[in-house]
């Protein structure tokens, strides 16, 4: 069985940054409730490109470390773009943006092991989800392939000079489109909004790339499934991936063209 899909967006700033955040689910009986979050060290751009580039004593947590295959773009520049964006940017009252502000932001796609045999298709409908999701704005796309446990892309994505960062990141952007409709918003329905919009994107990949390869949309342990239940779920899905691969091949046969040259028309047709 294939697993589930699994897509990871961070942001990076220059500096790193300690911060708290408030962290705001949905309950099973459709309301929300939001709690503060302890505090939590996060890596800055430097840290996230030595990693991806498997710089030496950036990367204790694998054992063979093995150089990234490039895809797309230069992880050098993407540093350089990152970084000189937040120097010539201001924030929303005109000033300097401050050194832990975000400037980069950089994702995960990953393909379970056990469907490596589908990882060169996987690859090229994820980065095709990628560069119609962000366009010009995608700078670089990297893959690991042997060195970790699963096979995975990552991404990286630059705001352009005089563009808002904040409109690259779908959760940003939807707390602020909601706080230019209603500017008396509260902290937990900016939450809510971010928290759908950021669902939202993991339900398009998954329409769009996860279940062409049988892959669940959320795993077992976050709903706390019975194996049973899993393995039916896993069977549902492997067959969904069968039906999509079937209607390709029907769409793709039905569109070569029909030859008529071995065709021949009666005697009493001709003139």
């Amino acid at each position: 069985m294939a697993g589930y899909q699994f897509v990871h967006i961070e942001c990076y700033a220059r500096e790193e940054s300690t911060k708290g955040r408030t962290q705001t689910k949905k309950n099973a009986d459709g309301t929300f409730s939001s709690k503060e979050v302890a505090k939590e060290k996060r890596g800055n751009v430097r840290w996230v490109i030595a990693e991806a580039k498997r710089e030496q004593d950036s990367c204790y947590h694998i054992e063979n470390p093995q150089p990234p295959l490039v895809l797309l773009g230069d992880l050098d520049q993407v540093e350089q773009e990152a970084t000189r964006w937040a120097e010539e940017s201001t924030d929303a009252k005109g000033r300097k943006l401050r050194k832990d502000a975000h400037c980069l932001l950089a994702g995960v796609i990953s393909l379970p092991r056990s469907e490596e045999e589908n990882w060169e298709q996987f690859k090229a409908k994820a980065m095709e989800w990628l560069k119609e999701k962000y366009g010009d704005n995608l700078r670089c796309v990297v893959a690991h392939e042997k060195d970790e446990s699963h096979p995975h892309l990552h991404f990286y994505v630059v705001a352009k000079i005089g563009q808002s960062f904040d409109d690259l990141h779908e959760g940003k952007r939807a707390q602020k489109e909601l706080k230019k409709k209603n500017p008396k918003a509260t902290k937990q329905e900016q939450n809510i909004a971010f928290a759908e919009a950021m669902r939202a994107t993991q339900d398009d990949f998954s329409n769009r790339v996860g279940q062409r390869f049988g892959l669940a949309r959320i795993g077992p342990g976050r709903r706390r499934l019975t194996r049973a239940q899993w393995q039916a779920e896993q069977a549902q899905a492997e067959a969904l991936k069968n039906t999509l691969a079937k209607k390709n091949a029907y769409k793709k046969h039905y569109k070569k063209p029909v030859s008529y040259t071995h065709l021949t028309l009666p005697t009493s047709d001709l003139v």
